[in-house]
């Protein structure tokens, strides 16, 4: 697997295709496998559909290289491979998705409101979030 980060990207969950909002919209991927049972972001409840884990906060999502933004787009849930109307059952697909490189993505290094505590400033290296914060 390719390490360097400019290969990478991020995928971000646009909507679903038919409109209906749901609470992945905007958010960023973080984990996905349509064969296991997820978690349902808002209430904690078991999601049998698959499971998804998601942030807004684009510094926590997970960097996929092209190769496994495809592979996991076009993910079959081997639970139930096969839907009704004889398609493979692919559940990320019934989501608008776009996908963005690192360049692109992240922001510039520097001092940014703290994505876990808005009363503080947190430098930001240019890939991730360090230690060093100060008071707004």
């Amino acid at each position: 697997m390719n390490e360097n980060n400019s290969n990478r990207c991020v995928i971000r969950i646009l909507g679903l295709v038919d409109g209906t909002p749901t609470d992945f919209d905007g958010q960023y991927v973080v984990e996905y496998d349509p064969s296991r049972t997820g978690t349902q972001p808002v209430t904690g409840k078991p999601m049998p559909v698959f499971h998804l884990v998601t942030t807004p906060d684009i510094s926590q999502a997970t960097r996929f290289t092209p190769d496994e933004t495809v592979d996991l787009y076009r993910a079959v849930d081997q639970r139930n491979p096969i839907r009704a109307d004889g398609e493979p059952n692919r559940p990320l697909t019934a989501f608008s998705v776009e996908t963005d490189t690192l360049a692109a993505a992240l922001p510039p290094a520097g001092w940014h409101v703290d994505p876990h505590n808005s009363r503080y400033w947190r430098w930001w290296d240019g890939t991730a979030w360090t230690s060093h914060i100060a008071a707004r």
